[in-house]
């Protein structure tokens, strides 16, 4: 009989439970579960009667409910985050839902939904199918999403990876230690810190942690060998960038000087500048340009480092992407670990982190740009001229060292300078413009509409350059001052008043007559002279008391989206560094390309003006006319004359020359020191940088 076995068991109308002990062709034996001596023999057409009149019915084995592992479980959950939104995708949209479509509608809203899914690579379109296939064949059973096995190597959880990410983007990024074992040691004591807070953070195996150090360290060592070729370390610096996540736009910025063998013409003299150097801040999770500053310094300078954080608050109607960071990743260069910038980042509330020494794999988004700025604008940038031949690059960019057309020495660089500097800064500012909103094929997004996802997914708290400007005040200029009677102060020659001042005045006046006479100090920022600091500690308290004051100059520019007046501009100077941006809206094109009126070529050396040199005989004639006359020069000179008396006549000539000439060099240092000489200013003087055309020389 199909469907009866030896074993199976059946209820009898009498409610006892009887099992198949024995069954042939024509008969079966069935026993009493509860009594095994009583037995019943009933025929095969019997029994099949009774089924079917229901007097016979079958028992069903009852199959105990699986208990899951721990390991199950978080395999269970992971898989159901994206099998339930699908269920109300299908449902709500009615679409269907394996196909590849739909995949592409689960993926962002299992993101929006679970955010911490971002950190994590999402299943594959395949994955989701037979997951999907497997919930609906078990009849909806979510239990039968969980894997088979009830163990398997640790797979991290978000949270973990998360912590292990962070790990990554900090103290390794700052160490330049690859021992493992301290790596993994210091690793075990911050996620025990961060356990407490959450408990589904939990400590990465040894052996996980390891095989991370060793892809991070065998890509370090390989990116800073001069071997490499160009393809492989763009490469490896792209997996980097996917090694170190981020979760938020400016949760980590990095920032770097690029030193470029470029002249540019200055707009007032028309003469060549020194080579260019730019700093660049780039934000990691969207890969946009948060900052830009411009220089001809030689060497990284500390004040230009502070203007290019400035320039991460300023905006302009291109460059709109910018705030607060939350970290500044930086090298262990002079101009960026130093005590300014440190309280510079303490002040904006700011985790300055600091990379070794020749290490570009810490840094690897803003290394991967400072190749994209050779290739894409120096190399690759269409300047179009008016009225003149276009250009695909600037001419005058001669490469780095290891390029053809390389030109090592200033001089070189200054005759190849044709560009504007004011047509260089418009050109970048179109440069980082459509460069923020084009499609980077690598990681495929759009900076732009990435950081507005990001900014409403998160809301943080936001800053403008107005609302932490004075945060910028860290110079001092003297270390004490007094306040005038007015009420208003000086800071490098620059007029201050406000009315809070005017009380603070009032105020340390009252301890003036008590026999006090507190001191205040001025903190400023050289870049921006429309307001400083002036702190004071109140005697009876010793409270530090700080009051902000504004320059009473109106000739400061009153535009939102233009940076302030510097220092060294009221001065009549240039300021050390610019930024790039500009007061006219960029319409974007799609393509790096930008307009100029025309190219400015530098003049080539005039010839020397004055008579012609004279010849040997003429000129010794005219110097010496009455030492040596014509005959006797003549004959010293005859080749006919013997040698022996061609030395003498010589002696004796010059012999009484040196007299002559030591009596009219007497005459001639005297004449000198009767006339009033006016020093040479040599243009390559190292103090000409720090003085303006009228030869005042710079504040600070």
């Amino acid at each position: 009989m199909l469907g009866v076995n030896i074993g199976s068991r059946f209820i009898t109308p009498s409610g006892n439970i009887e099992s198949v002990i024995f069954q042939d062709a024509h008969k079966l034996v069935l026993e009493d579960t509860q009594d095994c001596f009583q037995a019943n023999v009933i025929s095969q057409d019997d029994f099949e009667n009774k089924l079917a009149l229901n007097e016979y019915q079958p028992k069903l084995i009852e199959k105990p409910h699986s208990i899951l592992s721990e390991y199950q479980t978080q395999d269970r959950d992971e898989r159901l985050k994206y099998i339930s939104i699908l269920r109300d995708l299908v449902h709500k949209l009615n679409v269907p839902p394996t196909t590849e479509s739909t995949y592409a509608l689960l993926i962002p809203e299992v993101e929006k939904q679970h955010p911490e899914t971002k950190v994590t690579k999402h299943p594959g379109h395949k994955t989701i199918c037979r997951h999907w296939k497997t919930w609906v064949t078990s009849g909806f059973d979510n239990d039968s999403l969980a894997s088979k096995r009830r163990s398997a190597p640790t797979r991290l959880n978000t949270a973990t990876e998360a912590v292990l990410s962070h790990y990554v983007a900090t103290l390794w990024s700052n160490s330049e230690s690859k021992l493992k074992s301290g790596h993994y040691a210091a690793y075990k004591t911050i996620t025990l810190e961060e356990n407490k807070m959450n408990d589904e953070i939990k400590i990465a195996s040894a052996r996980t942690f390891y095989r991370r150090m060793n892809e991070l360290n065998e890509t370090e060592d390989r990116l800073n060998s001069p071997h490499i070729s160009q393809a492989e370390r763009n490469r490896r610096l792209l997996t980097l960038q996917q090694h170190i996540k981020t979760h938020y736009a400016l949760q980590r910025v990095e920032v770097d000087r690029l030193h470029i063998n470029i002249g540019l013409v200055d707009d007032k003299t028309k003469k060549a500048t020194n080579r260019l150097s730019v700093y660049v801040a780039i934000d990691c999770y969207t890969s946009a340009i948060v900052g830009v500053v411009i220089a001809h310094d030689e060497a990284e300078n500390k004040e230009n480092v502070l203007n290019l954080i400035r320039h991460i608050y300023l905006k302009d109607k291109n460059l709109t992407l910018g705030g607060k960071p939350l970290a500044i990743i930086m090298d262990n260069g002079p101009g960026f670990n130093n005590a300014l910038i440190q309280k510079t980042c303490e002040r904006l509330n700011i985790d300055s982190v600091y990379n070794p020494p020749n290490s570009p794999s810490k840094k690897p988004f803003v290394e991967s740009f400072n190749k994209i700025i050779k290739t894409s604008f120096f190399k690759g940038f269409h300047i179009q001229v008016e009225n003149e031949k276009s250009t695909v690059g600037f001419n005058s960019y001669k490469g780095v060292r290891t390029e053809k057309g390389h030109e090592p020495s200033g001089k070189a660089i200054s005759k190849y300078a044709d560009v504007l500097k004011s047509d260089f800064t418009r050109l970048f500012n179109i440069f980082i413009s459509e460069y923020n909103n084009k499609l980077h094929r690598e990681r495929k997004f759009i900076p732009t509409m990435l950081w507005n996802e990001s900014i409403k997914a998160i809301q943080r708290p936001k800053y403008d350059y107005n609302s932490v400007k004075h945060m910028f005040h860290v110079c001092i200029d003297k270390e004490s001052t007094k306040l005038t009677q007015r009420g208003t102060v000086r800071c490098l020659k620059q007029t201050f008043y406000s009315p809070e001042l005017k009380q603070l005045r009032m105020q340390l006046d009252s301890y003036r007559l008590k026999g006090q006479n507190p001191d205040v100090a001025v903190y400023y920022d050289p870049f921006d002279a429309s307001c400083v600091t002036v702190s004071v500690r109140i005697p009876e308290t010793g409270r530090e008391y700080e009051v902000i004051t504004y320059n009473i100059n109106n000739d400061l520019p009153k535009e939102d989206n233009l940076p302030p007046t510097s220092f060294d501009e009221h001065a009549g100077f240039e300021p050390k560094s610019t930024g790039i941006l500009v007061d006219k809206k960029h319409d974007l094109s799609g393509n790096y390309v930008g307009t100029i009126k025309s190219f400015h070529k530098q003049p080539s050396k005039s010839k020397r003006s004055g008579e012609e040199t004279s010849e040997f005989e003429s000129n010794n004639k005219h110097n010496y006319p009455n030492k040596r006359d014509n005959d006797t020069f003549e004959n010293m000179i005859r080749k006919d004359t013997d040698i022996s008396d061609r030395i003498k006549k010589a002696n004796l000539s010059d012999s009484k020359l040196n007299v002559d000439i030591e009596a009219r060099l007497e005459s001639t240092f005297k004449d000198e020191n009767d006339q009033t000489a006016k020093p040479s200013v040599s243009p390559k003087n190292k103090d000409s940088y720090n003085q303006n055309p009228e030869g005042k020389k710079r504040l600070w």
